[in-house]
């Protein structure tokens, strides 16, 4: 049996994560570090060789073994995660499917920032355990990692000491810290917020750079996709009008946070516009009452408030 095959373009990201595979064992076991750079040797070239020629079946079967191979390499067999947020809950779940133990997922606030269904389906269809308001404390090992010591962390986000326990594992993954995909508008030259290391923008999803438009996660770290559609809706219409009638005249006004509030987004409003304009913000804290939220302008005068 033969197949019809043409040159295949090997993902950046599978490119990259196969040469930190191959690092990480280079230490702690050259001989699967060794075995794996051949396989990968070997499946590179095959890639290359693309072809209009059929190809044996059972040349194919032997490539897409060595991709197995190459993207089935665990880390580890005993997990500790911390980081409850979409990207970790889902790692839990894709580490137990490979045939690795997640032993547990730290979250230090007193909630999950992923969804609720993540943590059914990630989480409570696999029976691994999320440590609400814990943190990892300390971190034992030395040529390799051999355990964690785990603690829950009081309101202030402090480590209790009498709650410290000790878990054996050989991989910790790390669930923290995003920040936006702010290459191309380093590249560019767009001013970049110092909160959220995105883009700064007006409500139109335009940056400092006039003709520039950003959206998603190169503004902020979304918590939904559907968020990423909406702004990308705002942005997208926005550049097209700018392309058929030219750029408004700017009469920009500046938008704050003020307590309580991490950050806001648009980071500045263009006056000159008849429009509704949707503010987008991320509170530093978990809020189980009702909030009131305070409109001021810059004589720190009220000028709208709402209750949620």
């Amino acid at each position: 049996m033969v197949c019809w095959c043409k040159c295949i373009r090997i993902n950046p990201h599978f490119l990259f994560n196969t040469l930190n595979t191959i690092a990480a064992f280079t230490r702690t076991d050259p001989t699967r570090a060794r075995d794996l750079l051949r396989e990968f040797s070997v499946f590179y070239r095959r890639t290359l060789e693309g072809t209009e020629a059929p190809i044996p079946l059972s040349a194919e079967l032997e490539q897409t073994r060595r991709y197995l191979n190459i993207d089935g390499y665990l880390p580890g067999r005993r997990i500790v995660i911390v980081g409850s947020g979409d990207i970790g809950l889902i790692m839990a779940r894709r580490m137990t499917l490979e045939g690795a133990k997640v032993l547990c997922v730290c979250e230090l606030m007193p909630y999950s920032g992923g969804l609720a269904r993540n943590i059914v389906q990630c989480l409570d269809d696999y029976g691994i355990p999320l440590k609400l308001s814990h943190t990892v404390v300390e971190i034992h090992g030395k040529e390799r990692l051999e355990g964690v010591t785990i603690a829950r962390v009081d309101e202030r986000r402090r480590p209790i000491d009498s709650t410290r326990e000790y878990i054996p594992c050989d991989t910790l993954l790390l669930s923290v810290g995003l920040i936006p995909e702010n290459e191309l508008s380093k590249t560019a030259d767009v001013a970049l917020d110092r909160v959220t290391r995105g883009a700064v923008v007006d409500q139109d999803r335009q940056t400092a750079t006039e003709g520039i438009f950003a959206c998603g996660n190169v503004l902020h770290v979304h918590d939904l996709v559907d968020f990423v559609s909406e702004e990308a809706e705002i942005a997208g219409l926005a550049a097209a009008n700018y392309v058929l009638n030219g750029a408004n005249k700017p009469n920009y006004i500046s938008v704050l946070n003020g307590k309580n509030i991490t950050y806001v987004l648009p980071q500045k409003i263009n006056k000159n516009t008849s429009e509704n304009i949707t503010l987008f913000f991320r509170v530093n804290n978990v809020y189980f009452k009702f909030i009131f939220i305070f409109f001021r302008n810059k004589p720190n005068k009220v000028i709208r408030s709402a209750k949620r």
